[in-house]
Formats: C-alpha cells, structure tokens, sequence
C-alpha cells in the first residue's frame, strides 16, 4: 500500500499516465486521418448547362415558320439539351460501383432523338457507352476516372420541363450543380488537399515522436528511480512519519506537520 500510495503521488507516474494516453489519442488520430486520405470520399455531379428549344413558339396561333426533321421524321418540338457529369471525387468509380449491374439514367422528360456528341476530358479517360431508351439516355456499368468530366449533347422532341438523374451507385449520392466544372479548377482544389494532408500528416508524426520520446525519458529515469531505490527510500520516510517520531526525527525527514 506505502508503494502504491507513492506511485499515486509521483509526479513520474502522472506525467508517464498522460504520456501514454496522449500517445493513444495521437495514434488514434493519426490512424483516422491516414483512413481518411487514403479511402476518400466518392462523389459525382451534374449540371444541365443548356436546354433550349429549336423553335419559336408563334405568337399568333399558327404553325412555326421554320421546321426540324431528323431523318425523314419532322421534329414537333425540338430541342437541344447539354448535360456533365463529372465524377469529382478523388476516387475513380468502377464497373462494380453500380449496384446490381443497372444504369446511371439521364432521364430528359422529352424523347430522345439522337446523341449529337459526346466529349470527355481529360484527354487520357475513356468516355461511357450509352443506350438510347425513350426519354432516358442511359449509362451501362463504366469507370468514371478520378476528375473525368463528361459532356452530352443530346437533341431531343419535347418540352422538357423536368430532366432527372438517377444513379444506381452505392454510396455516391448524385449532387446537382449549376455550372460545368473546369478542369483547372479541379486540378487546383486536389493540389490544396494535398498539400493540407502532408501537413497534417506530419504535424501528427512529429507530436507522435516528441510524445513517445517524452514517454521513453520519463520511463528511463523511472526506471532509474527503481533500481537507485527512490520509491523504497519515500515509502521508509513515510511509515516512519507515520509511526509519530520525535520532533528532531520528523524534522529530520521533513515530515508534514499533523494538524
């Protein structure tokens, strides 16, 4: 009990305990930021950049004085629609991403004439196939790379009132934005990210080592204290003040004065 007692008081022992627990938490910290990094987050947006009708629509009732056809199918309403998607995260999303093998749809609310284009960037990525069904433009399973930036431009017959997306991806919820995105702008946030995460990294690697180095002095000198016989010293003092000396043996060992 003399031990433990002096153990409880040592200001070694408290300063080795907080040490400890500060090099836990620094691991720990260190582990989720490394998860963190090293497992980002997937995300993907879209953005309708246009959608505008090839005709215009006559004041006075009568027909258009202009007509579209595709093919030898005149167009009533015609329409031009520009839809990217651009799969920003850090992560690229692969074939099996796409839950039960089912399509990402680009459901337009008008029918689908034709797919004028389709541009990809950056130059290296693959663009996605697509199928044609209807109203909706859809996207088989495919690998969206890290940043790639997909354009359509897609003419359509209809009012399109209301286009949708409707993705199949597990854990990628789609995310509408109002302009597309620029690649440089793209290249300059993940430059930024970078940058904070070596920071971060190393900030946590250097308390770590100051830490455990901290912790490595104290337990040396402990240790130390141990075989000079320091505790075993302090718990002899302790009983003997205990045990009500004379006035010069408690002046001698310093004892605290009984109230």
């Amino acid at each position: 009990m003399p031990l433990a007692s002096g153990l409880l008081g040592s200001a070694t022992f408290w300063t080795i305990l907080i040490g400890a627990v500060a090099t836990l938490i620094g691991a720990a910290l260190g582990s989720w930021l490394t998860n963190k990094f090293s497992n980002p987050k997937r995300e993907i947006h879209f953005a309708w950049i246009q959608n505008v009708s090839l005709l215009d629509t006559p004041t006075g009732g009568g027909s258009a004085p202009l007509s579209v056809s595709h093919g030898t199918t005149t167009l009533a309403k015609p329409r031009i629609i520009d839809v990217t998607l651009h799969n920003a995260g850090k992560q690229a999303i692969t074939a099996s991403s796409f839950h039960a093998g089912r399509p990402i749809e680009l459901d337009l609310d008008a029918t689908i004439v034709d797919v004028l284009s389709v541009k990809t960037s950056p130059s290296t990525s693959i663009a996605p196939s697509w199928v044609i069904s209807g109203k909706v433009l859809e996207l088989p399973p495919c690998l969206l790379a890290s940043g790639q930036i997909v354009d359509f431009s897609i003419l359509a017959d209809g009012n399109s009132d209301d286009p949708v997306v409707r993705s199949p991806l597990t854990d990628v919820e789609p995310v509408e934005v109002k302009d597309r995105p620029s690649r440089k702008s793209f290249e300059e946030r993940f430059n930024k990210l970078d940058a904070v995460r070596d920071q971060i990294t190393q900030v946590t690697l250097l308390a770590t080592s100051v830490v455990l180095l901290m912790v490595f002095t104290i337990g040396f000198i402990t240790f130390k204290d141990y075989q000079d016989g320091s505790f075993e010293r302090r718990d002899r003092m302790e009983m003997a003040c205990a045990s009500s000396p004379s006035p010069k043996v408690a002046a001698a060992l310093h004892c605290p004065k009984k109230p």
